[in-house]
C-alpha cells in the first residue's frame, strides 16, 4: 500500500508540479486513509489520528460515515479529480 501511494504523489507531482497545496491535501489525505485502515483492522478508534491530520470539518464527516475509511478515500478522488 505504501509503494501505491508513494507512486500516486509521485505521479501527482509530475502531473501538476505547481500545485504544491495539492500535493499536501492528498497526501494528507493518503495517510489519514493508511492510519484509518490501521485502526479499522484492529477495531480501535481513529478519531486522534485523523484529527492530527485532516481538518476538523473533514474529520466530522469521515467519522460520521458508515464507512470511515472509504470516505477517505472518496475525499482523496475529490480532491484529485
Amino acid at each position: 500500500m505504501l509503494i501505491a501511494e508513494r507512486t500516486l504523489v509521485r505521479q501527482l507531482r509530475n502531473i501538476l508540479p505547481a500545485e504544491h497545496d495539492a500535493h499536501r491535501r492528498i497526501v494528507s489525505y493518503l495517510v489519514a486513509f493508511s492510519w484509518s485502515l490501521k485502526h479499522q483492522l484492529r477495531k480501535t478508534d481513529p478519531t486522534a489520528d485523523l484529527r492530527r491530520l485532516l481538518p476538523e470539518e473533514r474529520v466530522t464527516e469521515i467519522l460520521a460515515s458508515s464507512m470511515p475509511t472509504n470516505r477517505i478515500l472518496l475525499l482523496a478522488g475529490n480532491e484529485i479529480g
